[in-house]
């Protein structure tokens, strides 16, 4: 039944891969999580799995260093970000917040709230490119994927390959520091502008 095994050591990408081929029989028999089949004949097909040795600390090099790379530029992005949004503020928002009028602060509190929207919108688009070049074969899948993951939901319906299964967690996490920081700002901007509603106005001189 067995027929004999050809294999070599090819390299798809980044990862090492053995391919292997094998009769219908032997396919159902080896194929396991991660491998995928490719038809060759009516009778044979190739399995690729991936090759043992060093590839598992490999990957894990791979996504070390991807997770990092990601880290750093969310926060570098993060932090621009903020800063130009407070340095805003602050040339837009009078001395004087009590001559500020409800129209004003509410219309200051919704180009804020804008700003850090497009922010988290421009983090999520950094980490979809990622998933994009890596992991996801099309944009939509990957700002998906990036979107659900980033904000917590994860409904799980669009899931990372094995080996990439390490930054969706990750980008979960820096989704809730960076939102909590933006959220900071936008909370500061608005006990500024209740203290000032709150606070008791000079009398006017007759």
């Amino acid at each position: 039944m067995a027929a004999p095994i050809r294999a070599f050591r090819t390299v798809v990408g980044a990862e090492d891969l053995c391919v292997i081929d094998l009769t219908q029989i032997e396919v159902a028999r080896q194929l396991q999580r991660h491998c995928w089949t490719i038809p060759v004949t009516r009778r044979k097909s190739q399995i690729l799995c991936p090759a043992k040795g060093h590839s598992g600390e490999m990957i894990l090099l791979y996504q070390i260093g991807a997770a990092v790379l990601l880290v750093l530029f969310t926060v570098f992005l993060q932090c621009v970000g903020i800063a130009g949004l407070i340095t805003w503020l602050r040339s837009v928002m009078p001395s004087d917040m009590d001559q500020r009028r409800i129209a004003n602060s509410a219309a200051l509190v919704m180009q804020t709230t804008v700003g850090i929207i497009v922010l988290q919108g421009l983090i999520i688009l950094l980490w979809a490119g990622c998933y994009r070049s890596l992991c996801f074969s099309t944009w939509d899948s990957a700002f998906y994927f990036s979107a659900s993951s980033y904000s917590t939901v994860g409904y799980g319906d669009v899931v990372l390959p094995a080996k990439w299964r390490f930054l969706g967690p990750l980008e979960s996490m820096v989704g809730v520091l960076m939102c909590g920081i933006s959220v900071s700002l936008l909370f500061a901007l608005v006990t500024r502008l209740v203290d000032s509603e709150a606070r008791p106005r000079p009398l006017r001189q007759s």
